[in-house]
């Protein structure tokens, strides 16, 4: 396929983006291209009971995905897919739902990251559909080659607040700072900003809390398959549902973290050592957040190659972009099979893999009615590209932090 380049140095607008979007459904050569797009996505897997969300694929090609827990009963949380088929992991005795002792089991899991150590680390929300369960929400590793759970960090009140969603999840891995998880937390009626845990102790503290770059753009409207998204148990009491910073992807020098909200036209970048040590003060992590660009549309997952290209999951148009080095915006897919494309991961195969959810079809945003239709799916497209890290010549000290997949 013939991609679609938009440079974006600034001169566009995000009403240029509108009207250049607009012009690709008219063209009859945009057109050709998109049944193009549609034959590149191809389908790994399929699932009849719940979406899955968060993917993660270790070196040797293990792919592993949560499901939610929403109000439908369901027997885990975090499968391995294999052969097509999904098994609990890495047992069902850790994926059962215990409300009594949610610490001891996973009773959420929305993202999943893989180290360079090579260690699954799941990122549990604590929630039961919009239920917080007290005490549920935490970090949890395993050893991927024999299942073991090596550690587990319960994230406390002085991080969460009643209504925090944990969204997506990093690691962060050097030899100038701790091991660190960085983690998305999102919230529609309190602060947005990130959790940083050091994993070694397991304190964790808030960063860029409140700021302007993890917060949604007022008076923005996020749309999907050409609806507007809202909440709301009845339709005349429904309200903008405009969430704040989700997708999370580290740079190929490893020294930034690239973000973005949902209800935000806009992909920002911080200074990674600044952001993890505690010992920084929050007005000079805040110095160095930059503004990168415009994206195409209201976006959730993120994924970043060793070439320095941002992969971006697109709600409003079911497709991916991929934001070159350079500031330009390509289309990389677009297809109805995207439908909420969620989460991104690239595999060692040259894929980027893809969970299509249909998140914006739940009872939550039509009156508790529940549009989805199974099956949901695992997709993946070509992109010729991998997330293994490369070093700048000032940063052979450091190790390769994680990535949703490692070589």
């Amino acid at each position: 396929m013939k991609s679609r380049k938009i440079p974006l140095g600034g001169l566009l607008t995000a009403a240029g983006i509108i009207s250049l979007l607009a012009g690709l459904q008219q063209c009859p050569q945009a057109q050709s291209q998109r049944r193009q797009a549609d034959l590149q996505i191809e389908t790994v897997g399929k699932f009849d009971q719940l979406p899955p969300r968060g993917i993660a694929i270790s070196r040797d090609g293990r792919i592993f995905l949560s499901f939610p827990r929403g109000q439908k009963p369901a027997d885990y949380t975090v499968a391995e897919l294999k052969e097509g088929k999904t098994s609990p992991y890495p047992d069902a005795q850790l994926n059962r739902l215990d409300l009594v002792h949610p610490q001891q089991v996973l009773v959420s899991a929305t993202s999943m990251a893989i180290d360079s150590k090579n260690r699954l680390w799941i990122l549990d929300n604590g929630r039961v559909g919009r239920t917080a369960v007290p005490g549920a929400a935490k970090i949890l590793a395993i050893q991927i080659e024999t299942g073991a759970v090596i550690k587990t960090i319960p994230l406390d009140k002085e991080v969460m607040t009643p209504d925090t969603m944990l969204c997506d999840l990093e690691i962060y891995l050097s030899r100038g700072t701790p091991e660190t998880a960085i983690i998305s937390a999102s919230s529609l009626r309190g602060a947005n900003g990130f959790i940083v845990t050091d994993l070694a102790t397991g304190k964790s503290m808030r960063r860029l809390n409140q700021h302007a770059s993890v917060s949604p753009e007022s008076n923005y409207v996020v749309f999907a398959e050409g609806r507007m998204v809202r909440l709301g148990n009845k339709e005349d009491a429904k309200q903008d549902w405009t969430p704040g910073v989700f997708g999370l992807a580290i740079n190929a020098k490893r020294d930034k973290l690239y973000y973005s909200s949902v209800a935000s036209q806009q992909i920002f970048q911080v200074d990674l050592d600044k952001l993890c040590n505690p010992r920084v003060a929050e007005t000079d992590v805040e110095k160095t957040v930059k503004r990168l660009g415009f994206k195409a549309a209201p976006s959730t997952g993120m994924e970043c190659d060793n070439k320095d290209t941002l992969y971006l999951a697109d709600i409003e148009h079911s497709a991916i972009w991929r934001r070159l080095a350079n500031g330009e915006l390509e289309m990389v897919a677009r297809g109805d099979q995207l439908s909420y494309p969620d989460h991104l991961c690239l595999g060692n195969d040259g894929y980027l893999y893809v969970t299509s959810s249909q998140f914006h079809r739940s009872p939550w945003f039509h009156a508790g009615h529940d549009e989805r239709v199974p099956p949901f799916e695992l997709l993946r497209v070509p992109v010729a590209a991998n997330n293994s890290p490369t070093m700048s010549p000032g940063s052979q000290a450091q190790e390769a932090s994680s990535s949703k997949a490692k070589p």
